[in-house]
């Protein structure tokens, strides 16, 4: 098994209007000195894209898996995550971060959606806000995890005669 990690790479962020950004373009990649935040009901982030995989042979798991926190223990904010499969939106559902501190959040299977290299390598995403409160939510972070099966190589040798 080969596991293949990726940040987002870009972003076109032309939603407006959008959640609040920090650093610089594309924000949800590695580390916690770039990232969003809102607590705006219905502020949209994204959309969000990946490098071209190198992967090939037959795909395990696809997941997506955010850092984020929220800004008050007692917030109730999260925020819907939507997947563009090449060909249509998906919505994932819903996110809700914990209190305090840069957390990762558990992986969301995309597998039954993310299921051809195609479909893994025009995958976007964007981000929804849904406020139920003033407290805003952070989000630094964004990988596909791609897990895939290497081709064997084993085949037919045909020697002529």
């Amino acid at each position: 098994m080969t596991t293949e990690t990726v940040y987002v790479n870009a972003t076109t962020n032309t939603e407006t209007p959008a959640w609040l950004t920090i650093g610089s373009n594309p924000w949800l990649d590695q580390g916690d000195t770039s990232y969003i935040h809102t607590h705006i009901n219905g502020r949209k982030s994204g959309d969000y894209s990946f490098p071209t995989s190198e992967g090939e042979g037959e795909i395990d798991s696809v997941q997506l898996q955010f850092t984020d926190y929220i800004a008050n223990i007692n917030g109730v904010n999260y925020y819907q995550v939507y997947l563009y499969d090449g060909s249509a939106w998906h919505n994932l559902g819903s996110q809700a971060p914990t209190w305090s501190q840069w957390q990762k959040e558990a992986p969301m299977d995309i597998s039954s959606i993310l299921n051809t290299w195609a479909k893994i390598n025009a995958c976007k995403v964007y981000v929804l806000m849904i406020a139920n409160d003033t407290y805003d939510i952070y989000v630094s972070e964004l990988v596909r995890i791609v897990t895939y099966r290497k081709a064997t190589g084993v085949g037919l040798t045909i020697t002529p005669l």
